[in-house]
Protein backbone atom coordinates (compact mmCIF):
# COMPACT_ATOMS: atom_id res chain seq x y z
CA UNK A 1 0.00 0.00 0.00
CA UNK A 2 2.76 2.29 1.13
CA UNK A 3 4.60 1.89 -2.74
CA UNK A 4 0.84 2.24 -4.61
CA UNK A 5 0.59 5.85 -2.48
CA UNK A 6 3.82 6.99 -3.13
CA UNK A 7 3.09 6.84 -6.94
CA UNK A 8 0.97 9.88 -5.96
CA UNK A 9 3.17 11.64 -4.14
CA UNK A 10 4.14 14.93 -5.46
CA UNK A 11 7.58 15.01 -7.44
CA UNK A 12 10.76 16.40 -6.51
CA UNK A 13 9.55 20.34 -7.61
CA UNK A 14 6.43 19.67 -5.72
CA UNK A 15 3.48 21.42 -6.01
CA UNK A 16 2.00 19.30 -8.55
CA UNK A 17 -0.42 17.18 -6.73
CA UNK A 18 -3.37 19.06 -8.46
CA UNK A 19 -2.57 19.63 -11.26
CA UNK A 20 -4.07 15.93 -13.03
CA UNK A 21 -7.63 17.79 -11.78
CA UNK A 22 -6.63 21.42 -13.50
CA UNK A 23 -6.84 22.05 -16.95
CA UNK A 24 -4.64 20.26 -19.32
CA UNK A 25 -3.81 23.57 -20.93
CA UNK A 26 -2.73 25.12 -17.37
CA UNK A 27 -1.42 22.16 -15.73
CA UNK A 28 1.47 21.26 -18.35
CA UNK A 29 2.21 25.13 -19.28
CA UNK A 30 2.69 25.61 -15.43
CA UNK A 31 5.66 23.66 -15.73
CA UNK A 32 6.59 23.97 -19.15
CA UNK A 33 6.67 27.52 -18.39
CA UNK A 34 8.98 27.35 -14.87
CA UNK A 35 11.92 28.89 -16.85
CA UNK A 36 14.05 29.05 -13.61
CA UNK A 37 13.96 25.18 -13.38
CA UNK A 38 16.39 23.08 -15.28
CA UNK A 39 15.14 21.00 -18.35
CA UNK A 40 15.77 17.91 -16.23
CA UNK A 41 13.34 18.95 -13.78
CA UNK A 42 10.60 19.95 -15.87
CA UNK A 43 11.21 16.69 -17.33
CA UNK A 44 10.90 15.06 -14.30
CA UNK A 45 7.20 16.42 -13.72
CA UNK A 46 6.19 16.04 -16.88
CA UNK A 47 6.98 12.34 -16.78
CA UNK A 48 5.54 11.71 -13.12
CA UNK A 49 1.83 14.29 -14.47
CA UNK A 50 2.35 12.21 -17.36
CA UNK A 51 1.81 9.12 -15.48
CA UNK A 52 -0.63 9.74 -12.96
CA UNK A 53 -3.19 11.20 -15.60
CA UNK A 54 -2.69 7.83 -17.51
CA UNK A 55 -3.57 5.90 -13.64
CA UNK A 56 -6.55 8.09 -12.76
CA UNK A 57 -8.10 8.03 -16.60
CA UNK A 58 -7.36 11.49 -17.63
CA UNK A 59 -6.34 10.75 -21.62
CA UNK A 60 -6.24 14.39 -22.53
CA UNK A 61 -3.79 15.37 -19.53
CA UNK A 62 -1.44 12.55 -20.50
CA UNK A 63 -1.86 13.63 -23.95
CA UNK A 64 -0.59 17.32 -23.15
CA UNK A 65 2.05 15.90 -20.82
CA UNK A 66 3.41 14.17 -23.53
CA UNK A 67 3.82 16.65 -25.79
CA UNK A 68 5.22 18.47 -23.27
CA UNK A 69 7.55 16.34 -22.73
CA UNK A 70 8.19 16.98 -26.60
CA UNK A 71 9.18 20.41 -26.20
CA UNK A 72 11.79 19.86 -23.62
CA UNK A 73 13.14 17.59 -25.72
CA UNK A 74 14.21 19.77 -28.35
CA UNK A 75 15.01 22.66 -25.85
CA UNK A 76 18.84 23.50 -26.56
CA UNK A 77 19.62 23.07 -23.20
CA UNK A 78 18.57 19.12 -23.41
CA UNK A 79 21.54 17.44 -23.44
CA UNK A 80 21.98 13.91 -24.75
CA UNK A 81 21.89 12.07 -21.38
CA UNK A 82 18.68 14.03 -20.61
CA UNK A 83 16.93 13.12 -23.86
CA UNK A 84 18.08 9.12 -23.13
CA UNK A 85 16.25 9.46 -19.59
CA UNK A 86 13.23 11.09 -21.55
CA UNK A 87 12.87 8.14 -24.10
CA UNK A 88 13.65 5.60 -20.82
CA UNK A 89 11.03 7.05 -19.25
CA UNK A 90 8.52 7.33 -22.27
CA UNK A 91 9.63 3.76 -23.06
CA UNK A 92 8.34 2.51 -19.18
CA UNK A 93 5.37 4.87 -18.91
CA UNK A 94 4.35 3.34 -22.99
CA UNK A 95 4.38 -0.26 -20.82
CA UNK A 96 2.09 1.26 -18.63
CA UNK A 97 -0.22 2.53 -21.01
CA UNK A 98 -0.34 -1.03 -23.13
CA UNK A 99 -1.51 -2.54 -19.70
CA UNK A 100 -4.10 -0.23 -19.38
CA UNK A 101 -4.96 -0.62 -23.02
CA UNK A 102 -5.19 2.96 -23.66
CA UNK A 103 -4.02 2.46 -27.76
CA UNK A 104 -3.96 5.98 -28.73
CA UNK A 105 -1.75 7.47 -26.18
CA UNK A 106 0.35 4.45 -26.44
CA UNK A 107 0.49 5.81 -30.23
CA UNK A 108 0.96 9.27 -29.05
CA UNK A 109 3.96 8.36 -27.43
CA UNK A 110 5.48 6.55 -30.00
CA UNK A 111 4.98 9.19 -32.63
CA UNK A 112 6.43 11.95 -30.11
CA UNK A 113 8.60 14.02 -32.39
CA UNK A 114 12.17 14.64 -32.08
CA UNK A 115 14.87 17.36 -32.81
CA UNK A 116 16.50 14.79 -35.31
CA UNK A 117 16.96 15.10 -38.84
CA UNK A 118 17.75 11.22 -39.48
CA UNK A 119 15.33 10.05 -36.55
CA UNK A 120 11.89 11.93 -36.64
CA UNK A 121 10.54 10.16 -33.24
CA UNK A 122 11.96 11.02 -29.56
CA UNK A 123 12.23 7.30 -28.39
CA UNK A 124 14.27 6.16 -31.77
CA UNK A 125 16.33 9.20 -31.96
CA UNK A 126 17.55 9.48 -28.08
CA UNK A 127 18.49 5.14 -28.98
CA UNK A 128 20.75 6.55 -31.96
CA UNK A 129 22.07 9.22 -30.21
CA UNK A 130 22.90 6.86 -27.12
CA UNK A 131 24.44 4.19 -29.04
CA UNK A 132 26.53 6.81 -31.22
CA UNK A 133 28.55 8.13 -27.91
CA UNK A 134 27.94 5.63 -25.51
CA UNK A 135 26.11 8.67 -23.06
CA UNK A 136 25.32 6.20 -19.82
CA UNK A 137 24.08 3.00 -21.72
CA UNK A 138 26.32 -0.21 -22.90
CA UNK A 139 25.35 -3.17 -25.40
CA UNK A 140 24.26 -5.25 -22.96
CA UNK A 141 22.18 -2.60 -21.55
CA UNK A 142 19.06 -2.01 -24.29
CA UNK A 143 16.35 0.85 -23.78
CA UNK A 144 13.87 -2.07 -22.44
CA UNK A 145 16.17 -3.12 -19.75
CA UNK A 146 16.43 0.57 -18.84
CA UNK A 147 12.84 1.33 -19.02
CA UNK A 148 12.28 -1.61 -16.69
CA UNK A 149 15.40 -0.52 -14.09
CA UNK A 150 13.62 3.08 -14.12
CA UNK A 151 9.83 1.73 -13.67
CA UNK A 152 11.43 0.09 -10.74
CA UNK A 153 12.32 3.57 -9.14
CA UNK A 154 9.53 4.89 -10.44
CA UNK A 155 6.19 3.77 -9.02
CA UNK A 156 4.07 5.95 -11.02
CA UNK A 157 4.94 3.67 -14.34
CA UNK A 158 3.67 0.99 -12.26
CA UNK A 159 1.11 1.73 -9.89
CA UNK A 160 -0.69 -1.44 -9.73
CA UNK A 161 2.54 -3.84 -9.27
CA UNK A 162 5.51 -4.81 -7.45
CA UNK A 163 8.73 -3.16 -9.52
CA UNK A 164 9.73 -7.18 -10.04
CA UNK A 165 6.40 -7.97 -11.86
CA UNK A 166 7.57 -9.55 -14.70
CA UNK A 167 4.54 -7.80 -16.75
CA UNK A 168 6.55 -4.84 -16.16
CA UNK A 169 9.34 -6.23 -18.71
CA UNK A 170 6.20 -7.41 -21.03
CA UNK A 171 4.32 -4.42 -21.23
CA UNK A 172 7.33 -2.02 -22.15
CA UNK A 173 8.27 -5.05 -25.02
CA UNK A 174 4.85 -4.45 -26.26
CA UNK A 175 5.54 -1.12 -26.19
CA UNK A 176 8.36 -1.42 -28.33
CA UNK A 177 6.00 -3.48 -30.95
CA UNK A 178 3.19 -1.18 -30.72
CA UNK A 179 5.88 2.09 -31.38
CA UNK A 180 8.35 0.24 -33.90
CA UNK A 181 5.54 -1.03 -36.36
CA UNK A 182 3.84 2.66 -36.09
CA UNK A 183 7.06 4.22 -36.99
CA UNK A 184 7.69 1.71 -39.67
CA UNK A 185 4.42 2.88 -41.04
CA UNK A 186 6.04 6.67 -41.67
CA UNK A 187 9.00 5.12 -43.27
CA UNK A 188 11.52 1.85 -42.77
CA UNK A 189 14.25 3.95 -41.62
CA UNK A 190 12.52 5.06 -38.47
CA UNK A 191 12.04 3.11 -34.80
CA UNK A 192 14.10 0.12 -33.62
CA UNK A 193 13.00 -2.87 -32.80
CA UNK A 194 14.59 -4.24 -29.78
CA UNK A 195 12.07 -6.21 -28.58
CA UNK A 196 13.54 -9.29 -31.03
CA UNK A 197 16.33 -9.02 -27.76
CA UNK A 198 14.15 -10.74 -25.50
CA UNK A 199 11.83 -14.43 -26.09
CA UNK A 200 8.72 -13.78 -28.53
CA UNK A 201 6.05 -14.63 -25.18
CA UNK A 202 6.88 -11.08 -24.59
CA UNK A 203 5.97 -9.33 -27.44
CA UNK A 204 3.20 -11.64 -28.87
CA UNK A 205 0.24 -10.22 -27.14
CA UNK A 206 1.24 -7.01 -28.61
CA UNK A 207 0.99 -8.72 -32.27
CA UNK A 208 -2.04 -10.51 -31.35
CA UNK A 209 -3.77 -7.00 -30.07
CA UNK A 210 -2.43 -5.89 -34.25
CA UNK A 211 -3.69 -8.64 -35.98
CA UNK A 212 -7.42 -9.28 -33.83
CA UNK A 213 -8.85 -6.36 -32.05
CA UNK A 214 -9.81 -4.18 -34.95
CA UNK A 215 -10.51 -0.92 -32.88
CA UNK A 216 -7.34 -0.92 -31.21
CA UNK A 217 -5.42 -1.32 -34.83
CA UNK A 218 -7.67 1.79 -35.70
CA UNK A 219 -6.07 3.51 -32.72
CA UNK A 220 -2.42 2.43 -33.23
CA UNK A 221 -1.97 2.07 -36.81
CA UNK A 222 -4.84 4.34 -38.57
CA UNK A 223 -5.93 3.83 -42.27
CA UNK A 224 -3.68 0.73 -42.50
CA UNK A 225 -5.28 -2.51 -43.84
CA UNK A 226 -4.62 -6.21 -43.12
CA UNK A 227 -2.07 -6.33 -46.15
CA UNK A 228 -0.60 -3.78 -45.13
CA UNK A 229 -0.34 -4.66 -41.62
CA UNK A 230 1.36 -7.88 -42.32
CA UNK A 231 4.07 -6.28 -44.80
CA UNK A 232 4.63 -4.52 -41.61
CA UNK A 233 4.86 -7.28 -38.93
CA UNK A 234 7.70 -8.80 -41.71
CA UNK A 235 9.23 -5.74 -41.92
CA UNK A 236 9.88 -5.38 -38.57
CA UNK A 237 10.73 -8.96 -38.04
CA UNK A 238 13.45 -8.71 -40.69
CA UNK A 239 14.87 -5.09 -40.80
CA UNK A 240 18.75 -5.72 -38.59
CA UNK A 241 18.79 -9.54 -38.42
CA UNK A 242 22.95 -9.91 -39.12
CA UNK A 243 22.33 -7.68 -35.51
CA UNK A 244 19.92 -9.37 -33.75
CA UNK A 245 21.14 -12.89 -34.45
CA UNK A 246 23.86 -12.47 -32.11
CA UNK A 247 21.28 -12.34 -29.12
CA UNK A 248 20.04 -15.67 -30.49
CA UNK A 249 16.69 -15.30 -28.77
CA UNK A 250 13.47 -13.71 -30.77
CA UNK A 251 12.75 -16.41 -34.20
CA UNK A 252 9.45 -14.44 -34.87
CA UNK A 253 6.14 -14.34 -33.64
CA UNK A 254 5.10 -17.65 -32.28
CA UNK A 255 1.74 -16.77 -31.95
CA UNK A 256 -0.75 -19.41 -34.17
CA UNK A 257 -3.14 -16.67 -34.65
CA UNK A 258 -0.30 -14.37 -35.85
CA UNK A 259 0.89 -17.16 -38.18
CA UNK A 260 -2.47 -17.71 -39.91
CA UNK A 261 -2.66 -13.61 -40.03
CA UNK A 262 0.40 -13.97 -42.14
CA UNK A 263 -0.39 -16.64 -44.11
CA UNK A 264 -4.01 -15.25 -45.07
CA UNK A 265 -1.84 -11.98 -46.05
CA UNK A 266 0.66 -13.30 -47.98
CA UNK A 267 2.44 -11.02 -50.54
CA UNK A 268 2.11 -11.56 -54.01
Amino acid sequence: MKEAEAAFASPVSGGLLDLVHAATAAGVEAILSREQDQASARASDLLWLLGRALARGRPEVATAAARGLAVVYATPEAEDDLRLELAVGVSALGGLAVRLRAWRLVRELAMLPSSGSEQLYLVPDALLRATRRSASRTPDEPLIGLAVKWAANHAEARPELPASDDRVLNSACQFNVFATVAQFEAGSKFGFPEFRRYEARRSDPAFEVLVADIGARSDLLPGADSRRLASLIREVSTVHREWFVQFGVWGGPESRSVAAFLEANREG
